[in-house]
Formats: C-alpha cells, structure tokens, sequence
C-alpha cells in the first residue's frame, strides 16, 4: 500500500472538500453492484442460519449522496421501484439518474436509526440531506458504536490515515456486520488520493474477519470488490 500523509488536518480537509466538488454531479457506484452486494450478504446470512436483518447501514465518502439512495432502494423497496431505478440508470463518467424522484422517496433521518435506516457521511457541506452527517469518516460519532449491520465505501482511497479510518469504520459496525468495499486495483497514492495500490494483504490487515466475496475488477466500474464479515 502506498501512502502520501498530510501534516496537517485542515490541508487535508480543504482538498478533500475540493475534490467532491470536483466530482460531485456523478456517482461511482451502480445500482446493479448494490442489488448484488445485498444478495451475497443474504445468502451469507441464510447459510449461517442468521436471521438479523441486514441494516441500518452506512455509506461513507458520499459526495451527492446517490449510493445512500441506492442502498435503501435495494434493501426495502418494491420489486417496481427497483426495476424502475435499475432501468433508467445512465453510465456518465460514473452513474446517474435518469428519474432522481424514483430514487430519493423516504429518505432515512440520521437522528433516527431504524434496521431499514440508510445514511451517508460526507466531508463536503454540499452534501448535507436529512440522510447524510456531514464530517469526516476518519472520526464518526461516538453514538454509531456497533449500530450498524453493513458499511459500504468506495472513497477509502480519500483517508487521512488508512489505519485510523479503518478504525473507525469497524467500530461502527456490530459484531457480525459487513464491510462492503470498491477500490481501484491500479491506483497510485497522490496528494488528492492520498492511499494507493492496495492490495489483498492490506485490506485484510485493516479489516479482520471473514472474506465473504472478493472479484477483481468487478463493479460496474471495474473496480475490485471485497465484502466482509466483522468477527462476533
């Protein structure tokens, strides 16, 4: 794993903020890799006899706030809604709306976790919604221990310090949770990017426990997949 530390926080801050901006308007992720994230985590879950439900659950380094849509979409929608969003999905640099209405009905509140509560974190103000806790993920609320079932991101790339995000990332999780990854394969740490090529060893270095699904190059993006269960 490659990686370019930041002295000071508030550096850190203002260019992360800047890069949202920068990519604010398109999401990385696509409807269809949340659909089957959540089937291989219902099937881990009924070959391990548990019958918990799968949420609340946490997206994390959200920009727009789309993948939070996604997820609560996916977990507790009708099977027209669902169709209906994963029909009029557009691929432009990343993934859009075609019908945003379709995709932002009954959004969660974040002062009100529920097991179908999906949320997002989001440095950049511009993110705010009703669902989404505007903050860095490197330090999440004290009240989050182990509330959540599932934590997906893609922006582990985005870290202060890969060490302590993981950190906090696991420690919102309860125990037997999921941690729901993308990362690109063959990208190189930078300065608005600070964490770069890494690799299997790394990631199972930060985030003990069971690898439930790994494919490389396997988002709609083409980005590599890991889906694991946090220890009980």
């Amino acid at each position: 794993m490659d990686f370019q530390r930041y002295e000071e926080s508030s550096v850190y801050e203002t260019r992360q903020v800047d890069r949202s901006e920068a990519k604010f308007s398109w999401c990385k992720t696509s409807y269809r890799d949340v659909y089957r994230y959540l089937q291989i985590i219902k099937r881990d879950k009924a070959r391990r006899s548990d019958q918990t439900v799968a949420g609340p659950i946490a997206c994390l380094g959200v920009r727009n706030g789309r993948e939070v849509d996604l997820f609560r979409v996916a977990l507790s929608s009708g099977w027209f809604r669902r169709y209906l969003v994963s029909c009029s999905e557009r691929k432009w640099h990343g993934f859009t709306p075609r019908i945003p209405i379709a995709e932002a009905l009954g959004r969660s509140e974040v002062q009100k976790l529920s097991d179908e509560s999906c949320i997002g974190v989001e440095i950049n103000p511009a993110g705010r919604r009703s669902d989404v806790w505007t903050g860095s993920f490197d330090a999440l609320p004290d009240e989050w221990d182990q509330k959540f079932g599932v934590v997906f991101s893609n922006a582990f790339d985005h870290a202060f310090d890969p060490s302590q995000t993981a950190t906090s990332w696991l420690r919102i999780l309860r125990p037997g949770g999921y941690i729901v990854f993308q990362f690109s394969e063959d990208q190189n740490s930078c300065p608005l990017e600070p964490v770069g090529s890494l690799s299997m060893d790394d990631f199972r270095r930060l985030f003990p426990g069971e690898l439930v699904h790994y494919c490389l190059g396997g988002s709609a993006r083409g980005y590599t997949e890991y889906i694991l269960r946090s220890k009980t």
